[in-house]
């Protein structure tokens, strides 16, 4: 993962194989956002979905972090 460029270097698939999964989310907005929410299969700069989306994606990071720092003690 690259953060410096972290929208344009998180690939599509990714993306969709997490929000895939997530609960109450139907077929027709997960077509939607597949079809609206990229550009080249890439999470574009400036898009207003972008940020959220990346989020979303890095939400298992955020997980790992938070067992670290209570198993550090922090």
């Amino acid at each position: 993962m690259d953060f410096h460029h972290a929208y344009e270097s998180t690939p599509k698939e990714k993306v969709l194989d997490f929000i895939s999964g997530l609960p109450g989310l139907t077929l027709e907005q997960f077509h939607s956002i597949e079809r609206l929410a990229f550009h080249k299969d890439r999470l574009p700069a400036g898009f207003p979905t972008s940020p959220n989306l990346f989020n979303i994606y890095l939400f298992p990071l955020d997980l790992q972090i938070l067992k670290f720092a209570k198993e550090a003690g922090l």
